[in-house]
């Protein structure tokens, strides 16, 4: 069965569907047989207004936000989780719905017809890239949003985001300070230009030139099997990194695991630190060893962004608020002293030694 629409009901009265609307709204004067000819027809038709629209044609709030998290896998880590669940508690506690949206990395069709049906208030954009479309969309659309990261120029951008750079730059000086001379990064593969990914990058580079370190890049997909195949390629050069540093608790377990095959020991052999959030300690090597790692505070970020974003709403305000989360560098069992036998040899020439 069709629905009813104002254009059914301004046609049966006939008059025209703003002077039906104004009649629902009452936003302004009609005259009582105007008013009483269309409730007549309401009444005939059933007709149910929608006050979604009626509100947002008004100018008022849906007390809707929406998080947004591209999906570069179909896969939501531990610390995504955490960002997702403390926004949410934030939106509720001030008697907003949260919806969280997501859509396929680079594909971000479905999240523009959100954008431009008008039922969210405003917006927290994860996975944020540096150059990224959804802030030109954000701004054509007139909607509030926060970013949750950085883009390459934020000039008149809100956002709240980790100062990534100082963590990564906390864990190389700590595995200078063990002896390491040699150390490898594990970016993810495709990751184009993200912003967090490249701020890693840049700044495990820089400072490992800072304190004498050989940096190495060993991109791996986002999985075990992944963090394997990377260790094990690693494994073949001529002079094998004696530390590692990596983004998340699964490719840390893929490198326990893979190490553990080879017969080498963390920390003994091999120093490893992680990245990720402190209300989830990481454990790797069926929870033996407890992970060193980056703490990005997900649960601080979150709950700013969210608050952020609230407050722009209430006071439609059009300041603009930046703000950076210091990481914390959190040391577990996984870090120790660069083994002096271990530098320079073949890890083959190792094991026939």
């Amino acid at each position: 069965m069709k629905r009813v629409t104002i254009a059914d009901i301004a046609a049966r009265a006939g008059v025209s569907k703003s002077t039906v609307s104004h009649a629902l709204s009452g936003k302004r004067t009609i005259s009582l047989a105007t008013q009483s000819r269309i409730h007549a027809v309401i009444d005939e038709v059933g007709y149910r207004p929608n006050m979604m629209a009626q509100r947002l044609a008004g100018g008022g709030h849906a007390r809707n936000i929406g998080l947004v998290f591209p999906l570069s896998t179909l896969l939501i880590a531990g610390t995504e989780t955490e960002f997702i669940v403390n926004a949410a508690n934030a939106a509720n506690a001030a008697d907003y719905t949260f919806l969280l949206l997501t859509h396929l990395e680079g594909n971000t069709t479905q999240f523009e017809r959100i954008v431009e049906s008008k039922l969210v208030d405003g917006f927290i954009l994860m996975q944020v890239h540096m150059h990224d479309p959804r802030v030109e969309l954000m701004r054509r659309e007139r909607i509030p949003f926060i970013l949750l990261g950085r883009c390459a120029n934020n000039d008149g951008l809100s956002f709240v985001d980790v100062d990534i750079e100082a963590g990564v730059a906390d864990a190389v000086a700590h595995l200078a300070q063990l002896g390491h001379r040699k150390v490898a990064y594990l970016p993810f593969i495709d990751e184009g230009d993200f912003g967090f990914a490249m701020r890693v990058r840049t700044s495990f580079h820089t400072h490992c030139l800072q304190y004498g370190i050989t940096p190495v890049i060993k991109q791996c997909s986002a999985t075990r099997a992944g963090a394997e195949a990377a260790f094990d390629d690693l494994l073949c050069e001529k002079e094998r990194p004696s530390a590692l540093l990596v983004r998340s608790e699964t490719i840390a377990e893929g490198i326990g695991r893979s190490a553990a095959k080879h017969g080498l020991q963390i920390p003994t052999d091999l120093s490893l630190i992680g990245m990720g959030s402190a209300s989830n300690p990481m454990y790797i090597q069926q929870g033996t060893l407890r992970l060193s790692w980056i703490d990005i505070r997900a649960e601080t970020l979150a709950v700013t962004a969210t608050r952020f974003l609230l407050a722009h709403l209430e006071s439609n305000g059009t300041d603009v608020k930046q703000c950076l989360v210091t990481p914390q560098l959190v040391l577990g069992d996984s870090c120790g002293i660069a083994s002096s036998t271990s530098i320079g040899i073949p890890f083959q020439d190792q094991l026939r030694g």
